[in-house]
């Protein structure tokens, strides 16, 4: 089909996008617990050494397009 062609009712038109697309996003991260038996220590025993923070970091999602997209009247 002629680029310069108008658009007229009833025609059908198909759309190709190909690429590739990132995504970058700030994520929680957990902090780790560490739990230490200590046999001079009672069972049930707890104890707080260093108390955690949860963190963030980017993480960069990437994927390519290779998408059609069709249209019908």
């Amino acid at each position: 089909m002629d680029r310069s062609a108008k658009i007229i009712p009833g025609m059908k038109i198909e759309l190709w996008r190909n690429g590739k697309q990132t995504i970058t996003a700030e994520e929680d991260v957990k902090f780790e617990v560490e739990k230490v038996q200590d046999a001079n220590r009672d069972s049930g025993y707890r104890e707080v050494k260093q108390a955690g923070e949860n963190g963030k970091k980017n993480v960069t999602y990437g994927n390519r397009n290779e998408e059609r997209c069709g249209g019908e009247p």
